[in-house]
């Protein structure tokens, strides 16, 4: 019984977390336009190898990519 306890208690604590985290991330993107990565940020679908490589040709993922870091640390920071 006290693992089902845990458990609960560690489902409520991520939903908290959760609930906290969306109005901000919510905020990010429309600030930013931004809502996903590949496609959307970069232009490439990156499930497809030969997109892959185009981005990495471009030098797309370090400007990209940092920025979406940087944001979500941001946004953990802010919701913890």
């Amino acid at each position: 019984m006290a693992d089902m306890d845990a458990a609960i208690d560690a489902s409520v604590q991520a939903y908290q977390v959760v609930k906290k985290a969306v109005p901000t991330f919510h905020r990010i993107a429309v600030t930013t336009g931004k809502f996903s990565c590949g496609r959307v940020l970069i232009g490439h679908d990156l499930s497809i190898p030969q997109e892959r490589e185009k981005v990495r040709e471009h030098g797309l993922f370090t400007p990209t990519c940092g920025k979406c870091i940087r944001d979500s640390v941001e946004l953990f920071e802010e919701v913890l």
